[in-house]
């Protein structure tokens, strides 16, 4: 009966493990596309109204971004650091955290149609990266929970 109930405990964590790995998939998704929103009012902001950063980031909202506390953690310590400090609650890559720190290492010391061109530069290249995640979200997500499953059974087979 324990060996059962052991099994059971097994097959569940590593089920439930392969499902987390799949929702983080989902979550750099949602994420990306937070990012993206992000930078596309920035460079509204910017390009129509010569918004200073510290103005545009007191003002801004996200839910998505809002809920890991990007934007505060921005608030606080500036673009860059807050990068440094929540891209493993994004759920980024080192390619998106690369394209968002030359991002904000160009922000504020440019002039508005550099920095414009910039935030054009990111948005597109995090886009690209957008496109190419959710084309493998399918594929990724059956696969970890597929694996998940798989590795409970062998752990119970193992076991037993």
């Amino acid at each position: 009966m324990i060996k059962i109930l052991g099994l059971l405990l097994i097959v569940s964590s590593m089920s439930l493990a392969g499902r987390e790995c799949a929702g983080m998939l989902k979550k750099r998704i949602s994420s990306l596309e937070a990012i993206i929103r992000m930078i596309d009012s920035l460079e509204i902001r910017i390009s129509e109204f010569s918004t200073p950063l510290p103005v545009f980031f007191s003002s801004y909202s996200d839910k998505v971004l809002d809920s890991c506390l990007f934007i505060s953690a921005i608030r606080e310590s500036g673009l860059s650091d807050a990068i440094d400090l929540k891209a493993s609650e994004l759920a980024l890559k080192e390619e998106e955290i690369n394209i968002l720190k030359a991002l904000a290492e160009r922000l504020g010391t440019l002039c508005i149609s550099e920095e414009v061109r910039h935030c054009r530069y990111a948005r597109k290249e995090l886009e690209h990266v957008l496109s190419a995640a959710k084309e493998d979200l399918p594929l990724h997500d059956k696969l970890l929970k597929s694996v998940g499953v798989m590795c409970a059974i062998l752990a119970a087979v193992l076991f037993i």
